[in-house]
């Protein structure tokens, strides 16, 4: 196993070799874990209906998000600006038209280039669907509708939203991904101590020696993945 010892002697006597294989990981891992607070969504909603219905909207929004209290006017500037990440109008006789069985949404707001608000769109369009649902097996009757919202609140509805998922275990996968990009990276860099060789002419001084092609690729091979 001479050529496996010699190769694990080579890269460990280069610095570079052990910053990208040590240092360079941890200053990514440290980075992330310096900036990896995970924050609620940004969000606004303005509720033109002032229903039991928009309210109860309102209410099953703002315990899963940081709701802020803005104008339907200042909607575009705040996303722009980064200051909310979505917004939802919910306009007048929203409530009206939901138990007449007519076919409304509501009025979702965010930047197209981001996904950061779909899964809070999934959610407030899967609650419209089980109210709508409600609407049509009362028949139009508002009492019954109001009723029944009373059940579905106290107990039929209760999910919870998670934007980013816990915070410990996205901050354990980016620390992976950082490990295993240090290791590809400095798997890289050694497999060109056999370019090397070959260029200094040892790859051949080698091979007069009793040592077999096979095994002179496995020692390398060996040496990289052993020190990755």
């Amino acid at each position: 196993m001479s050529i496996f010892i010699n190769n694990i002697k080579r890269i460990i006597r280069d610095k570079g070799n052990i910053i990208t294989m040590i240092l360079t990981p941890l200053i990514f891992i440290m980075f992330i874990m310096g900036n990896g607070n995970i924050n609620k969504l940004n969000a606004a909603v303005i509720d033109k209906d002032n229903t039991s219905l928009s309210k109860m909207i309102v209410n099953m929004i703002s315990s899963n998000v940081n709701l802020k209290d803005i104008k339907e006017e200042e909607i575009s500037g705040k996303l722009l600006n980064e200051q909310i990440d979505y917004a939802l109008v919910i306009d007048k006789g929203f409530t009206e038209k939901i138990i007449k069985g007519e076919d409304i949404k509501l009025k979702g707001y965010k930047i197209k280039e981001t996904n950061i608000s779909v899964p809070l769109n999934i959610y407030i369009n899967s609650f419209v669907s089980s109210i709508k649902n409600i609407a049509k097996s009362c028949g139009g009757d508002s009492k019954k509708f109001y009723k029944a919202l009373e059940y579905y609140e106290d107990g039929s509805f209760k999910a919870e939203f998670k934007p980013l998922g816990n915070r410990k275990r996205v901050l354990t996968y980016s620390s992976l991904g950082f490990v295993v990009m240090g290791m590809l990276i400095f798997s890289l860099t050694s497999s060109n101590l056999s370019l090397e060789d070959k260029r200094n002419k040892t790859f051949y001084r080698v091979f007069s020696a009793p040592i077999s092609t096979k095994s002179y690729m496995f020692q390398n091979i060996l040496s990289y993945y052993v020190l990755s």
